[in-house]
């Protein structure tokens, strides 16, 4: 075993008893990468594929963890059925890893798709700022909320989960760098308003508060005019307040009124 492993070698110099107790290692993994050592032999499966994956690494058996990535990478379309919401970024970053490109690729594709289920997951909230990117950058998602700004919504709240997750470490140096993917301009208007009435600590950064407020304008622009009548309304409390210029029809009627009495 020394000689199969410098991990090995090193636990064995160390220690004299005739036995030794290995923790965190999964028993079927160990007991394949005993195989291996002794005949040259080593069964890889889809049970075991990712224990012994884990052990061959850990105890440093290069040959044993390039057979298990070489399995992923040939069965990784099969994967897809064992994937789900909860477990998928699990396997993406297993994948990034391990070295294993055609699973970590089948994995994002996977979590793409299924995008709005895994935004919910603890998984996702923990994402380094490189791993994220690489999901909220894909154009399928882009496409899909475009369709839909509930989706727009959805995936801004994601991105803010994201965030708020690790304030200290992410807000002040992450936000233009993720926000930079939301398309404000599909939000509904008082999803915009809301946003600013609230003065979020991640709207109140300039780059992102001047896209939020771009996307207000133009969002107005396009409501539709009110009647004069609800015009009237809305003025007459300005009215009140500050009495109409002199040659207003208000003050000239008032003006007559006065003539006709003196």
């Amino acid at each position: 075993m020394a000689a199969s492993s410098p991990i090995f070698r090193a636990i064995l110099d160390r220690f004299s008893s005739s036995e030794i107790a290995l923790t965190k290692v999964d028993d079927v993994a160990m007991l394949e990468l005993v195989r291996f050592i002794y005949t040259g032999q080593c069964s890889i499966d889809r049970d075991n594929v990712v224990s012994v994956l884990r052990a061959s690494r850990r105890f440093k058996i290069p040959f044993v963890a390039e057979q298990c990535t070489n399995y992923l990478d040939r069965h990784c379309g099969g994967f897809n059925n064992f994937f789900s919401p909860a477990n998928v970024l699990v396997a993406y970053k297993m994948a990034a890893t391990y070295g294993c490109p055609k699973l970590r690729e089948e994995s994002r594709k996977f979590a793409i798709s299924h995008f709005w289920e895994v935004a919910e997951t603890k998984a996702f909230r923990e994402l380094t700022s490189l791993e994220l990117n690489r999901l909220i950058s894909s154009e399928s998602l882009k496409t899909a909320r475009s369709r839909d700004p509930d989706l727009e919504h959805l995936f801004y709240n994601a991105i803010l989960n994201w965030l708020v997750h690790a304030p200290t470490s992410r807000i002040p140096i992450m936000t233009s760098r993720v926000m930079k993917f939301v398309q404000f301009s599909n939000l509904k208007i008082g999803v915009l308003n809301n946003l600013v009435s609230k003065e979020m600590a991640i709207v109140l950064e300039k780059s992102i508060r001047d896209r939020v407020e771009e996307a207000i304008r133009t969002k107005s622009n396009l409501l539709p005019r009110r009647s004069s009548s609800m015009k009237q309304l809305s003025s007459f409390k300005v009215y009140v307040d500050h009495p109409p210029a002199p040659e207003s029809k208000m003050r000239c009627l008032i003006t007559r009124e006065e003539e006709k009495r003196m």
